[in-house]
């Protein structure tokens, strides 16, 4: 997710995270063409007007608005599964930050020394702190991302270690989750939780949940959009890039102006089909 200032117009310029670069790099061979069409129509190597492609537009017309139909559907699509996994995601960081906080208050009551007590905490909040952020990051799809870590130099260095090891790549969130329900089986096994059993299911239940929302919003990172439908965008955006340039040498006088406008156009359903992608 990429945070931002509605108010401000300097937020809207920058360019990390903006669809109009990619946008804009796959439209300048529609517009060069459109350019290099219109300088040989000047030229007189070339007379489109006796072409007659498409003059009268219906045709182009057509084509454009079922590329925007598919295009604006698309896209709704993509905006619910936004909110979807912006939904999960809240949830997850809400049910691991209740069993966290569950389980500094359950220590709380210990008869254990403060030391021992005081170790449990800081570790169950740097692993808790450790499994929220290696989350975001499998989710994150923008490079050069920093989630914020509780003080990672607290944790053993061997075990960071561990997580870093390519039999481990991909499985980061399960390796770190498995380590905090150890951590509290071994915590029971001497007793320094001294929590009744049912009231400390409830943590485990809160740790399932969290797991539960994360992998709901990996299903929908992993799982791309149908393909016949991805198929048929690019095909009719393909088209719309080829007859763009033909279309709008007919409708303009000046070679600029072809330019410009074909560029505009195709940018225009490019960066459609960059926010539904």
């Amino acid at each position: 997710m990429i945070v931002y200032d509605s108010a401000s117009c300097k937020d809207f310029l920058r360019l990390r995270g903006s669809v109009f670069p990619k946008a804009i790099l796959h439209s300048i061979p529609s517009a060069l063409f459109a350019l290099l069409l219109k300088v040989t129509e000047y030229l007189g190597y070339i007379d489109t007007e006796s072409w007659g492609i498409m003059k009268d537009g219906s045709v182009y017309g057509g084509i454009t608005f079922t590329l925007g139909f598919a295009l604006v559907f698309r896209t709704s699509q993509s905006y619910g599964r936004y909110w979807t996994s912006a939904t999960a995601v809240h949830q997850m960081r809400s049910e691991w930050f209740d069993a966290c906080a569950s389980l500094i208050a359950f220590i709380k009551v210990s008869k254990k020394p403060e030391r021992e007590k005081l170790i449990f905490e800081h570790t169950v909040v740097r692993l808790f702190s450790l499994l929220h952020a290696l989350a975001l990051e499998e989710l994150a799809d923008l490079r050069n991302e920093n989630f914020p870590i509780l003080d990672i130099g607290g944790l053993a260095v061997e075990d960071l270690r561990l997580i870093n090891t390519p039999e481990n790549e991909g499985r980061k969130v399960e390796f770190v989750f498995q380590w905090i329900k150890l951590y509290i089986i071994k915590a029971m096994d001497t007793g320094l939780l001294p929590t009744p059993p049912p009231i400390l299911t409830r943590v485990y239940q809160e740790l399932g949940l969290g797991l539960v929302h994360f992998h709901d919003v990996m299903q929908i990172v992993m799982w791309p959009f149908p393909f016949p439908y991805a198929q048929l965008s690019v095909v009719l955006i393909i088209t719309h890039m080829m007859l763009t340039p033909l279309v709008i040498c007919q409708w303009t006088w000046h070679w600029w102006w072809a330019f410009i406008l074909t560029l505009i156009s195709v940018v225009c359903l490019k960066a459609l089909d960059c926010i539904a992608t």
